[in-house]
């Protein structure tokens, strides 16, 4: 945005409907994992308490805002997680997938082992075109899967940041 003449002041100048929702569901995404005890719930409760309940905050303040550039994309990659999610008790994993962003299945089978959020991946798994099936190249550390709601969701964040830092209000 700043390299064709966008501000950090236009962006700082955008306004949201239901900007609490937004903020109370990123906090709880990011807050609640730390702060609860490891083995205080269950993964299960874990991934319905920690991380699918503000899921749907999320996707509500989204919806507030659907007219905004890119929010209503975002919206519709953080629908398409929770769906997975939801349907799968955990986000699935494609284990194989790992391989053709060069990292290691062992490392990735590892990381299954200490996620609640994270389920590998199984013949019946349910939407496995919306799991973590995405591989992701770069630097080594910053490898990884996504999917395509994770994909979703940044494209229509930066799309959003973009706009708002040209100040794009025509939108509302």
């Amino acid at each position: 945005g700043l390299l064709t003449g966008g501000s950090f002041k236009s962006l700082g100048e955008m306004r949201f409907r239901g900007e609490w929702l937004m903020l109370l569901g990123f906090a709880l995404q990011t807050v609640l994992p730390v702060i609860v005890p490891s083995g205080a719930l269950s993964d299960r409760a874990m991934v319905w308490v920690l991380w699918f309940l503000p899921g749907v905050i999320l996707a509500i303040a989204l919806a507030f805002n659907w007219r905004r550039p890119g929010i209503a994309i975002a919206g519709i990659g953080v629908m398409f997680n929770l769906l997975v999610v939801g349907v799968n008790g955990g986000m699935p994993v494609l284990v194989a997938a790992a391989t053709h962003a060069d990292i290691a299945v062992e490392g990735v089978l590892a990381q299954l082992e200490m996620s609640w959020l994270h389920v590998p991946a199984v013949p019946t798994t349910a939407l496995l075109y919306l799991a973590d099936v995405l591989p992701v190249p770069g630097p080594s550390g910053w490898r990884g899967l996504a999917s395509l709601g994770d994909f979703l969701l940044a494209v229509g964040v930066m799309h959003s940041v973009f706009t708002g830092m040209h100040g794009d209000e025509e939108y509302f």
